[in-house]
């Protein structure tokens, strides 16, 4: 069969969910189209996109490898695949989007939204006098700004352990700092009570860091001198960094 002949229709044998056939089953007519086997001009790559998106399951691909290598006819299949995704994702925003403007109740009772009616009305009932917010000890936030800058000095003096006398004030200066936040965090839960302490984003991130630093004080003092002791030093120069850049920003 020549390429020219490759323009026709064949059918297409198909079965029905809800019905049984003991019979010859219904057909339908469908295109028969052949590669174009000059895909090199922009025409006819568009023609032959036009063609697989339009007709996907419904027509038949003959010796689609005889004008093509094989990363071709993957490329056009993940195109139509590619496609019916995108095709996808706008019905379920669209979807999403109605869902979001009814705020939510759409799907709820009468009683349901009457409720969440009442409980908006009593969340705009405000004081009229908000209680300031107590000022920071200025004492304190010096100590805490001189700390983080004195942790921040540590990144300019890499690990080395052909200087003994800087690596052990480096050690011991990153054991101190990270014992220094931990008490902290330990007299804010005091003060404060874990339920206080825990709504501030600042606090969970403080509790983090402190629990990272604890890890990397035992894991450094519990390590034999191994060669994968060398990323446990470089651990609290991770830490100091983030520590650094989250407290002088928040």
């Amino acid at each position: 069969m020549k390429i020219h002949e490759y323009n026709s229709i064949f059918r297409r044998s198909f079965l029905l969910h809800h019905i049984i056939s003991e019979g010859t089953l219904p057909q339908l007519f469908n295109l028969y189209i052949y590669i174009l086997n000059k895909v090199e001009f922009f025409g006819n790559k568009i023609t032959l996109l036009c063609k697989f998106s339009n007709l996907i399951s419904w027509f038949q691909l003959p010796t689609c490898s005889t004008f093509f290598f094989q990363s071709h006819v993957i490329y056009i299949h993940l195109f139509v695949f590619i496609g019916c995704m995108i095709g996808l994702t706008l019905f379920v925003g669209v979807v999403i989007a109605n869902y979001k403007e009814n705020k939510g109740t759409a799907l709820l009772t009468v009683d349901q939204r009457r409720w969440l009616d009442l409980k908006g009305r009593i969340k705009l009932t405000q004081p009229l006098h908000i209680p300031p917010r107590p000022s920071m000890s200025m004492s304190s936030f010096r100590l805490s700004a001189i700390l983080v800058l004195a942790n921040s000095a540590l990144l300019f003096f890499p690990v080395n352990l052909g200087v003994p006398t800087r690596y052990k004030v480096q050690i011991v200066l990153a054991v101190i700092f990270t014992l220094t936040f931990t008490i902290e965090c330990i007299m804010k839960i005091i003060a404060l009570t874990f339920n206080g302490y825990w709504q501030s984003k600042r606090n969970r991130f403080d509790m983090l860091v402190s629990i990272l630093g604890l890890g990397w004080i035992i894991m450094h003092f519990s390590m034999r001198p191994t060669p994968v002791r060398f990323y446990c030093w470089l651990f609290p120069y991770f830490l100091s960094s983030i520590v650094s850049y989250c407290i002088l920003t928040l």
